[in-house]
């Protein structure tokens, strides 16, 4: 019984060691393959050379064009700065040759209606190109909220007058009164120098007073 036990122990201590010998095997062959993985993705570095520049043997003149000359644009040339196009430049006009004449009201809101206060002049035509006479626009405009009229911005429109901004600057348009006129017929202003004045009455004196009692004795 107990030689059947100890080479029953004894297998079994061998069937232990070979599995611990082939895990430590495996191990060291997966070690050596992850390090072999790693080396051949790291690749060298290669230091990039620095370009020499001789500061000593150049002139002091040639400093200055390393400001005026970019370093990274090829031909090494001044940048030309941009000129501003006259389409770029905001045009602030302080004229206005409107005034408000009326105000309504639309399914919109409050309508204003202006008109030029000076009639406009019209662009010369070219040679040869008859002259356009200016629009019924160019006379009269109808705004909203909102529009714009050369250069003014209609910012609100009142019962009695509109606010018109450009930029930071704010101005009110009041509405036109019309002048008063007399209708014929009704009471019409006389003036005071042409009013009549009423006449005084004379009255009798008393030496015609006794010859009309003397005439009656």
């Amino acid at each position: 019984m107990n030689s059947k036990l100890i080479k029953t122990l004894m297998l079994v201590c061998l069937v232990l060691l070979l599995v611990i010998t082939l895990e430590w095997l495996y191990a060291e062959q997966a070690q050596q393959q992850m390090l072999s993985a790693i080396s051949s993705e790291t690749k060298p570095v290669l230091n990039d050379e620095m370009p020499q520049i001789n500061l000593n043997s150049q002139p002091e003149d040639s400093y200055a064009d390393l400001v005026n000359r970019p370093l990274f644009i090829s031909g090494r040339k001044p940048i030309a700065e941009a000129e501003k196009t006259p389409e770029q430049v905001a045009v602030v006009t302080n004229t206005f040759d409107w005034m408000l004449n009326g105000i309504y009201t639309t399914k919109k809101g409050l309508m204003a209606l202006l008109t030029r206060t000076v009639a406009k002049t019209p662009e010369p035509a070219p040679p040869g190109v008859a002259t356009t006479k200016p629009s019924s626009s160019d006379k009269y405009r109808k705004v909203i909220t909102g529009d714009t009229i050369e250069g003014w911005k209609v910012a609100e429109i009142h019962p009695y007058e509109i606010m018109l901004t450009q930029g930071d600057t704010q101005k009110n348009l009041p509405l036109r009164k019309p002048k008063p006129k007399a209708i014929q017929g009704q009471n019409a202003v006389i003036p005071p120098n042409l009013r009549a004045t009423p006449t005084a009455t004379p009255r009798p004196t008393n030496d015609s007073s006794e010859d009309d009692t003397n005439a009656n004795n």
